[in-house]
């Protein structure tokens, strides 16, 4: 555990604390602030405004209440985490473009998991996977020529797509399990990602944060968040640093010579040398 980390727990026991000994003799005042993350517990975090107060503030905060916003990249994408797009798809649950934009968000009775076809109910959208009523499954085969007919018109629906992330590939395939229907797709070399949930899984220190709230009266820098909202100050990564690129070597045989030959400056040294020692032979 980080001495930092360790510090924000001491604080956040402290303020537990200090608001269970002083709720009952205090009177309240409203808080509404802004500044930069500073520190994060669970369902505590410390800000710094820009007048340069700290506030330690206990997150009370329904989670319609909270918000965090930002971008990302693709390494971002992991399993477990809830998508939304908007795409065609076939019969077989398959994207049939490359999706060039989606949203990682927090599902909810507004924003449900799902297939859904842009106008119409979810039950009708679930039948285009084949999970009709019984009354569509017993229905009467459709004549040849109508199957036919149907097979050429290209379908060019788009759907809804919510749902938790159950696969990511290396090459940038994605499968979605979205109200029980599994949809596979491929992201775009230029995937476009943006984070909008409720919750603060994803921040750090650094992102900007505005609260609304109150404290106690003659007690500022302490006080409970009933409203959160946070920008992400960098767009979010999977974490890992990338290696440096190596740098290129030499020819070995460009750097030394040929082997068994001398460098071009020796070899002439010494043909210097040999012609100095024949001319000196010559006057003997």
């Amino acid at each position: 555990m980080s001495r930092s980390f360790s510090h924000l727990l001491a604080l956040v026991v402290a303020l537990v604390t200090s608001l269970q000994v002083f709720g009952q003799n205090l009177e309240r005042e409203p808080l509404n602030t802004s500044g930069t993350l500073k520190g994060v517990a669970p369902g505590v975090i410390q800000i710094a405004t820009g007048e340069g107060d700290l506030w330690l503030l206990k997150v009370e905060a329904r989670q319609q209440d909270v918000t965090f916003s930002g971008t990302a990249e693709k390494t971002f994408l992991r399993p477990g985490m809830f998508i939304e797009f908007r795409a065609q798809v076939n019969k077989r649950g398959a994207v049939l473009e490359p999706v060039a934009s989606l949203t990682v968000f927090t599902p909810s009775d507004a924003r449900p998991p799902g297939i859904q076809e842009d106008g119409a109910a979810d039950a009708d959208a679930k039948a285009l996977f084949g999970e009709g009523n019984d009354e569509k499954k017993e229905a009467k085969k459709p004549d040849p020529k109508e199957k036919k007919a149907a097979k050429a018109k290209v379908d060019d629906t788009v759907y809804r797509v919510a749902g938790a992330i159950s696969k990511v590939g290396r090459v940038g395939d994605v499968t979605v399990s979205a109200g029980g229907a599994q949809v596979k797709f491929n992201l775009a070399e230029d995937c476009k990602i943006t984070v909008d949930t409720n919750d603060l899984l994803f921040v750090s220190p650094g992102d900007k944060v505005t609260v609304r709230g109150w404290y106690y009266k003659g007690r500022p820098g302490e006080g409970v968040a009933s409203t959160v909202e946070v920008i992400a100050a960098i767009p979010l990564t999977d974490g890992s640093k990338k290696k440096p690129t190596k740098p290129v070597k030499g020819d070995p045989k460009a750097e030394k010579g040929a082997k068994g030959e001398k460098p071009a400056e020796e070899k002439k040294d010494g043909d210097k040398k040999e012609t100095e020692k024949n001319e000196s032979k010559k006057e003997e």
